[in-house]
């Protein structure tokens, strides 16, 4: 259940971009990835639902990525469905990367831990924007 939760908030995190752009939906979006986190038996549980929900978030929004190598680049079909896949495979290890540091926070301090979740996403955005 937490599992399909996280899927579900990655794909209406995706909502909150373009070509969609419902905004709102981005607050909506982040509660059952939070959810899942709060309820993980341990740290792999946290990393599975987080891979989940940034899996699910990065394959519905970088599916561009996939047409841009196609059209722009001499690579065969498989090349290219390959390095985006790797590409996918790179950016949901931080989202998992986000949901296990969280995991230990909330390990050591209850549910209040949840109000530094937001450091450490930010924290991870900054080191996937200046490291990746």
């Amino acid at each position: 259940m937490l599992f399909v939760a996280a899927i579900v908030g990655g794909l209406s995190l995706s909502l909150a971009y373009a070509p969609v752009s419902f905004t709102y939906i981005a607050w909506i979006a982040l509660i059952p990835l939070f959810w899942g986190i709060l309820k993980s038996k341990g740290a792999w549980s946290a990393a599975y639902i987080g891979a989940a929900f940034g899996f699910a978030f990065w394959l519905a929004s970088i599916s561009w990525v996939y047409n841009v190598i196609n059209s722009y680049s001499d690579l065969p079909f498989l090349a290219g469905a390959g390095l985006v896949f790797l590409l996918l495979l790179l950016l949901t290890a931080f989202d998992a990367g986000v949901a296990v540091s969280s995991y230990f926070v909330i390990k050591r301090y209850g549910p209040r831990g949840l109000f530094l979740a937001p450091v450490l996403w930010v924290a991870f955005e900054y080191v996937k924007t200046y490291f990746m």
